[in-house]
């Protein structure tokens, strides 16, 4: 379920959840995958140059935002030193995924508002070409 809606979120860019990036980054570092869907994306839309402008702005400000979220706060380490001790606490477990959770929402809450700025910037021809990509997106993963 997470390509999905980071594919959806992908236009203008690639949403995400950049959060759910992290599996695509082992190789080639954090980024790599946001970088190339926004690259892509841009390509296909044949942005202006103010819109891809502020396009990359948007993807830094996530990225930024992102990065931030990550320092000190490992939901996977955190879950791991729970599993570790003699017993495990629920309340410190809920308050984890708690954490994660506002990340998300605070985080989609960004990609909605940069959403709606940017698609107010796009022609109708390149409204077009982005419902045709999304069509594509729902064909490959059928949703």
């Amino acid at each position: 379920m997470k390509n999905p809606l980071l594919l959806l979120l992908l236009i203008p860019f690639a949403a995400l959840s950049l959060a759910s990036c992290d599996r695509f980054s082992h190789h080639k570092g954090h980024g790599y995958w946001i970088d190339k869907k926004i690259s892509h994306v841009a390509d296909k839309l044949d942005l202006t140059e103010p819109q891809e402008k502020q396009l990359l702005a948007i993807k830094d400000e996530v990225k930024a935002m992102h990065q931030k979220h990550r320092q000190g706060n490992n939901w996977h380490e955190g879950l791991i030193a729970e599993i570790k001790k003699d017993k495990i606490d629920p309340k410190t477990i809920e308050q984890m995924a708690q954490a994660h959770q506002s990340h998300r929402q605070e985080m989609m809450t960004l990609l909605a508002q940069r959403l709606s700025d940017f698609h107010a910037t796009l022609s109708k021809e390149q409204k077009e070409k982005l419902i045709q990509l999304l069509e594509k997106v729902k064909d490959k993963y059928g949703h």
